[in-house]
């Protein structure tokens, strides 16, 4: 526990100091997107049904790959989904404030 919460410290260091101190900022858009949004894809994941669309996309595919290459195709559809959704709101300039 005490090692994980260590390494969890350091990381966040790590990111302080690339993103907030070097300004490097141009790979962090993917979590960018996702982190101005993200009560939204939480509440929209109750309200869409992200698993159904991509299963529609990508379940052909997956029937015909092995059962754990099917699992992360999916898993990795299911995400592109749910970031495309939060992408056109990004785009749009909608956000869910609390």
């Amino acid at each position: 526990m005490l090692l994980t919460s260590g390494i969890s410290i350091l990381l966040f260091a790590l990111f302080y100091w690339i993103i907030d101190v070097r300004q490097w900022r141009g790979w962090a858009f993917f979590f960018r997107v996702i982190g101005l949004n993200s009560i939204t894809i939480y509440m929209a994941q109750t309200i869409i049904n992200f698993y159904g669309i991509s299963d529609y996309f990508l379940g052909g595919i997956a029937a015909k790959l092995p059962k754990d290459f099917a699992w992360l195709l999916e898993s990795v559809g299911y995400v592109a989904i749910c970031w495309l959704f939060l992408y056109f709101l990004y785009r749009k300039k909608v956000f869910l404030k609390v």
